[in-house]
């Protein structure tokens, strides 16, 4: 959650308003609606119409073009940081343990249906 900024209407009080661009009604985003939507911006993940509400809301919004600056300097950093690495023996533990569970599973997978099959001659 982020702190409201200097001078901005804090999203409660202002309630969503239609705007007219190019003779088409866009509804108005709030700033924590913009804000909220900023990740899958930047990951171009939005429908056309969201894109371009957060756009045009970005276009004469300071404090969320600043909010978006600074989402987009905190992934590069993300992105700076070293992979950790698993440890050298992780695949053969991890694969030896599928085995093992496999193993359990079909052998319960056997004692069950023999269980369940009818016996001869009962």
């Amino acid at each position: 959650m982020t702190k409201p900024d200097n001078g901005v209407v804090r999203p409660t009080s202002r309630p969503m308003q239609t705007a007219t661009h190019g003779g088409v009604g866009v509804a108005e985003l709030t700033h924590a609606d913009v804000r909220s939507k900023l990740s899958e911006y930047l990951d171009d993940a939005l429908d056309p119409g969201d894109r371009r509400r957060v756009e045009g809301h970005l276009v004469t919004c300071r404090p969320c073009g600043a909010y978006l600056a600074t989402l987009r300097a905190t992934v590069r950093a993300t992105e700076a940081l070293p992979r950790p690495k698993a440890p050298t023996n992780a695949r053969a533990r991890i694969l030896e343990r599928v085995r093992r569970e496999a193993a359990n599973g079909a052998a319960s997978d056997v004692s069950a249906t023999e269980d369940s099959a009818p016996t001869r001659g009962a």
